[in-house]
């Protein structure tokens, strides 16, 4: 398994979230009051931020250095108190709370991230924040093991990051990122011609399930392996490496941490990622499912992606590098030579 991004290691990440925590605040002001806020995706620079909510981006930075106001979990807060519940108290594993399950275990930066003093924070944590205020809910987080297990016990109301293709007993609702192997490079975004690869050095993690990727294909590059992913996108910011290959989001995250490293398509196709909920509890899957919807496209998700992701899009099909050459397979043994082997082994 590749190890994920450490928070604490990334470059930049300090001045980024506290602009995106003081623009979600205002965005939650702004759908409090019955304002839809424009979905614009953040770009990078900070000053892009300001667009989000029609405040010139000098003047962002000058509200930035004078900030006193409500962190982000509060405006969450403020928003959920002021919104009349989705969801009856019977619907729900503790009323007034929506109880999100987040596979600690599994999933890390930047969709689950714990600091030392136990706060949790990444995409995960935000987006469920928003449905929860959404709803008129608090919310409360549990780790669990497994989707099915989770919430099939009735330890939690819905389950984030979770599969279609990974449940069995639970329903999968929506889609808010995409799981994709991926090339990242310092130049512009968005996938590369296949040719571009061809002779390239490429930095990955031995064992990982992109250096699996790569060995299916027949690329000819040449790998060089690092301990984790923040020392590979070191490499590439020095030009030891001309890619990294890795899971899109966690590259992303960290890429998002320098000024000209970018998003350089995927290796195959995605498989998209939602949030699970318990198939009987039909209550919850509609309600969570509308307020899912509804952060995808008043601007909240941009915020929240722009956050953890810079401005790196949804991994589409499209995103995806064309003409990969698959690995060719081993011409097969001559069969009379192979039982005359058999039967040698046997007989000894």
């Amino acid at each position: 398994m590749e190890q994920r991004p450490n928070q604490t290691q990334t470059r930049g990440k300090t001045v980024l979230r506290a602009a995106v925590a003081f623009v979600c605040a205002l965005s939650l002001v702004a759908c409090t009051q019955g304002t839809p806020l424009e979905g614009t995706p953040v770009a990078g620079p900070i000053n892009k931020l300001g667009e989000l909510v029609g405040i010139a981006g000098d003047k962002l930075g000058e509200l930035l250095q004078n900030v006193g106001g409500p962190s982000y979990d509060e405006a969450f807060a403020a928003r959920a108190a002021e919104t009349a519940p989705a969801i009856d108290d019977a619907d729900l594993v503790e009323a007034g709370y929506l109880t999100v399950g987040l596979q600690n275990s599994t999933v890390s930066a930047p969709f689950v991230i714990e600091s030392n003093t136990g706060k949790l924070q990444g995409i995960d944590v935000d987006l469920s924040s928003a449905i929860a205020s959404q709803l008129g809910l608090k919310v409360r987080f549990v780790p669990v093991l497994t989707v099915d297990s989770a919430l099939s016990a009735g330890e939690c109301d819905v389950v984030m990051s979770a599969s279609a293709d990974r449940v069995n007993s639970s329903t999968v609702l929506g889609s808010y990122s995409e799981l994709a192997t991926a090339f990242f490079h310092v130049g512009s975004e968005g996938a590369v011609d296949v040719s571009e690869l061809d002779g390239k050095s490429v930095g990955l993690q031995a064992g990982s399930v992109s250096q699996s990727a790569l060995d299916g294909t027949s690329l000819n590059m040449q790998q060089s392996f690092y301990s984790n992913l923040n020392e590979a996108f070191d490499a590439l910011e020095a030009g030891e490496v001309d890619f990294v290959l890795c899971d899109a989001y966690p590259g992303a995250y960290l890429a998002s941490t320098y000024s000209d490293i970018s998003f350089a398509g995927a290796i195959s196709a995605p498989s998209t990622i939602g949030i699970a909920s318990s198939t009987s509890n039909v209550a919850v899957q509609t309600a969570v499912k509308d307020a899912l919807d509804q952060v995808m496209v008043n601007g909240q998700m941009d915020i929240i992606r722009g956050s953890w992701i810079g401005g790196m899009q949804a991994v589409t099909p499209e995103e995806v590098i064309a003409n990969i050459p698959a690995k060719q397979a081993e011409p097969a043994e001559n069969t009379e030579n192979a039982e005359n082997t058999e039967n040698a082994d046997a007989a000894a």
